[in-house]
């Protein structure tokens, strides 16, 4: 289940980089609703604390899972904050 999360994470980030390749840059549908929200952000100075929440997941490095050492931590952020942060 915690590597389903992961994947689905990773292939969301996946597909809105292909969309902004493939429309030079842009998002079409969606542009402008998010212009209006990184702006508001921008303009607040403040980011809300959903938009830094995340979901932690323990992924074991080897068969060995009764060691705490044996696990790596990841955290999916929205991908929001992730476009944001590029900004």
């Amino acid at each position: 289940m915690d590597c389903e999360i992961l994947h689905f994470c990773a292939v969301i980030i996946i597909i809105i980089i292909i969309i902004v390749i493939l429309n030079n840059n842009k998002l079409t549908a969606t542009h402008k609703h998010l212009a209006a929200l990184f702006n508001k952000l921008i303009e607040d100075d403040q980011i809300p604390e959903w938009l830094t929440a995340g979901v932690t997941v323990l992924i074991p490095k080897n068969e060995n899972t009764e060691n705490p050492k044996n696990y790596r931590p990841v955290t999916c952020l929205p991908t929001i904050y992730k476009l944001m942060a590029l900004l």
